[in-house]
């Protein structure tokens, strides 16, 4: 059941990480501002690797990007009537030439010369934990993880999920998913945990 969640959340994750267009949506990003408050910004994700990351494009001025740049910490929430999905993680700052044309599609031109514009950005969300809800009819499910770990060796997701079934009134059922290995077991000298 958690693997559905998932994928559930994958796919309404896709549906606004196609660029602006009549199929997509919106998504809102919070972040802390230079007084230590929540600040949210609506914005278009450009693309997603799952719930794993997410690819938004920006101007290297913006409110936004001002304030990641003191604290990269983050959350993305998307939701319609019948989900909620909820990504917490850090966001970075890219310039280079690839990543801001990972972060275009067509819609931007009405704000930008190209990808290769010097005010262009592209900014890189990484998901460390979530909170997922979806109602199907009368049936609730929840999937949560308190962390999310993810190992570059072995492109695992490492995950504490939990799911509450509300027509049933089941309780929490707790599963972990992922790579086995301790950080140190897995990655070897130089490799980077993402």
């Amino acid at each position: 059941m958690n693997q559905k969640i998932i994928a559930k959340a994958e796919a309404a994750i896709a549906k606004r990480a196609v660029g602006w267009n009549e199929n997509s949506g919106y998504c809102t990003v919070t972040t802390i501002d230079e007084n230590g408050y929540p600040s949210s910004s609506t914005i278009t994700a450009s693309k997603a690797d799952g719930i794993r990351r997410l690819v938004f494009g920006s101007t290297l001025n913006s409110d936004i990007v001002n304030r990641i740049k003191k604290c990269n910490r983050a959350c993305v929430c998307i939701n319609s009537d019948e989900y909620y999905v909820s990504l917490v993680g850090t966001t970075e700052i890219l310039t280079d030439p690839q990543a801001k044309q990972d972060a275009w599609y067509d819609r931007l031109k009405e704000y930008y010369s190209g990808a290769d514009a010097p005010d262009f950005c592209a900014l890189r969300f990484t998901t460390e934990r979530y909170n997922l809800y979806f109602i199907d009819g009368e049936l609730k499910t929840r999937a949560s993880c308190q962390v999310v770990d993810s190992c570059a060796k072995h492109d695992t997701l490492l995950s504490c999920l939990a799911r509450y079934d509300s027509k049933n009134h089941e309780g929490v059922k707790h599963e972990k998913r992922g790579c086995r290995k301790s950080r140190g077991d897995c990655c070897e000298k130089g490799e980077r945990w993402e």
